[in-house]
Parts: C-alpha cells; sequence; structure tokens
C-alpha cells in the first residue's frame, strides 16, 4: 500500500512519556474522529501518553512496544486502523526512537474507505452497561455470537441486530491475538 501524501499524525513524548510535541495535523484528526474535546492539542499537550490509551492490554501492548524502541534504539513499523464512524483508515505506525530517551509517532493513512456510518462508533451514542471488547489495531471485535472470534465491526453489528437498538454497548479496547503475535514477531525480528 502506498502512503497518501499530507495525511499523518506525529507526536513525540519524552523519556517520562509526557507528549511533548505534535504535529501540524493532530487537530484535523482529532476532528475527523469526533475527539476534540478529549483529544484535542490544548487537552492532551504535556500530558502523560497513557492516560489517552484505553484498556489495560493496549497500554501493556504500546508500554512493550515504547521500551523495546528505547533499549534497542530501533525503530518499528506496525499496521493498524484508525476507522471513525464512516470511514475506515488503513495506516501505517512508525515508533521512532529519538535523542535523550524520546519516542516520536508517525501514523501515515496508507488508505482510506468509505461506508455506511457505524452508530456503534459514533462518540455520542447512548450507552448501556454492556460491554463489547475491540481490537486497537484493526478494529475487530471480539464477539460472542461466532465461538469468541474476532470479526469485523459490520459483521458483529449484523449478526447481533445491534443496528436496530438505540442504546448500544460500551467498547473496550483490547488487541486480538493475531495483531499481538505480529507484533511480537516483528519485535523479536528487530531485536536480532
Amino acid at each position: 500500500m502506498e502512503r497518501i501524501n499530507n495525511i499523518n499524525c506525529s507526536y513525540t513524548i519524552d523519556k517520562n512519556d509526557c507528549i511533548v510535541e505534535l504535529g501540524k495535523n493532530w487537530d484535523y484528526f482529532a476532528v475527523d474522529n469526533q475527539a476534540v474535546e478529549s483529544c484535542g492539542s490544548t487537552f492532551v499537550l504535556n500530558n502523560i501518553l497513557w492516560d489517552y490509551i484505553q484498556g489495560k492490554e493496549v497500554k501493556s501492548y504500546y508500554k512493550t512496544i515504547v521500551k523495546h524502541v528505547r533499549e534497542t534504539i530501533k525503530p518499528i513499523t506496525i499496521c493498524h486502523r484508525c476507522d471513525s464512524p464512516s470511514l475506515r483508515r488503513f495506516m501505517l505506525l512508525e515508533i521512532l526512537p529519538k535523542n535523550n530517551s524520546k519516542i516520536h509517532f508517525n501514523s501515515y493513512v496508507l488508505s482510506l474507505v468509505d461506508r455506511e456510518p457505524v452508530k456503534l462508533l459514533e462518540t455520542y451514542s447512548k450507552r448501556s452497561q454492556e460491554i463489547l471488547k475491540m481490537c486497537s489495531n484493526c478494529k475487530k471485535i471480539l464477539s460472542s455470537n461466532s465461538d469468541w472470534e474476532w470479526v469485523e465491526i459490520e459483521k458483529y453489528i449484523d449478526s447481533s441486530n445491534l443496528s436496530n437498538r438505540e442504546i448500544l454497548p460500551k467498547i473496550t479496547y483490547g488487541i486480538c491475538s493475531m495483531c499481538y503475535d505480529t507484533t511480537i514477531k516483528e519485535l523479536i525480528k528487530i531485536k536480532h
């Protein structure tokens, strides 16, 4: 896949994992994701990165990656998605070592795919106490409807009749086994 020019989001953390620099597209990305009020530049700058990453599994996953990049002084690249309700974004995340134990993150859009808006992904939808787990990387949902498989969000919505519900489940984030295994293999490869 090719990068789409001029569409990237970047930031840098210091040795204490505090966000010390944001790229020029940060706020555009926050608007696209209905997240200006929680993740706009005025909210995140000079705060700890881990305060903005949801889910224990996801925090642990990224802390492992950041630690590895600092220790090996070698970058890693991860494919991931950052979807909005009406758009699938297939992306590439570069995690790069910098001076003084700083880490720089570049996220590039590889491709964009329009879709019918997915109400489940809308920030302001009413939520029940029911919880769904979504992979932070590939955006698949852990489905109890299909023997606890990770499935595409649209497939999950269809199989569970979520499209007919006014109040939707909350989403929590984790890492599916496929994404986790792929990243761990890459970390091992980089180390050697």
